[in-house]
């Protein structure tokens, strides 16, 4: 998995199949795979704006390399860690403050929060 900007590209280290994933506007700003779950990873980006997702937590569907959107928030972070035992709680940061969210409470539609 590598970012270039606001893009995310995956490669199958075993088949070479690739994919581009596109939903964040501003560049990448951290990116988690959950240890406990390699199907779940998270992702942040650094844009100012409110109409796009900042968070995204990815799940893995039905092709080897195909992502999906699980959940995605408009709190902006430069931070993301998956929890250690629980692939549905993650955690992000600004450098200020801190919030722990759990997947399984989020709609998988987008919602808006203007800050933490």
């Amino acid at each position: 998995m590598t970012a270039k900007r606001n893009l995310l590209r995956l490669i199958d280290s075993i088949t070479g199949e690739k994919s581009i994933l596109r939903a964040h506007e501003g560049n990448i700003a951290d990116i988690q795979v959950s240890p406990i779950d390699h199907g779940f990873f998270g992702s942040v980006d650094t844009a100012e704006s409110e109409a796009f997702p900042h968070t995204i937590i990815w799940k893995r569907g039905s092709k080897n390399i195909e992502f999906v959107q699980l959940a995605s928030l408009s709190l902006r972070a430069n931070l993301i860690r998956a929890h250690p035992t629980q692939s549905n709680i993650w955690a992000i940061s600004d450098g200020k403050h801190l919030a722990v969210f759990n997947t399984d409470k989020i709609p998988s539609t987008n919602i808006s929060y203007s800050s933490f």
